[in-house]
């Protein structure tokens, strides 16, 4: 018997080397980017909720599946949920303890996934892409 959940498969955080000298006229916002997929198909319409302690910040997948969030400070820590919308959609997820970069931008994805009842699985999460550590979780079904 298959049931879904929905899980963080990959949630892999890339720092971007957009960061440089400010131009004249005054420095660039930081942009919080990613996309949702549903087993790899792009996921349209997931409200996207950014909470850093004090200002929720919120966006919308678009029909590719990406989503940009503005405005949140770097430095300070903040948790991302996503709720797909609409009749039939799976739950939200929500994870949390990252810390939005000093420089630069930061770019996050979430697949939705769905595993077998009474399976053991592995879920390989990056914590640092640049060197290629990472952490793997065992997950019973």
């Amino acid at each position: 018997m298959r049931f879904w959940v929905a899980f963080s498969l990959a949630v892999m955080v890339f720092f971007s080397a957009l960061s440089g000298p400010a131009p004249v006229y005054g420095a660039e916002e930081p942009v919080l980017r990613g996309m949702v997929t549903d087993e790899g198909q792009k996921m349209p319409g997931v409200s996207v909720n950014v909470w850093d302690g004090k200002v929720t910040r919120r966006a919308v997948s678009n029909s590719e599946g990406q989503f940009t969030v503005r405005g949140l400070v770097p430095g300070r820590p903040f948790a991302v949920r996503w709720t797909p919308r609409g009749p039939g959609m799976k739950f939200s997820v929500r994870v949390g303890d990252f810390t939005f970069p000093e420089n630069g931008d930061l770019y996050m994805s979430m697949d939705y996934g769905s595993v077998g009842r009474g399976n053991i699985y592995t879920v390989r999460l990056p914590s640092n892409p640049s060197t290629g550590y990472g952490w793997r979780a065992l997950n019973k079904g």
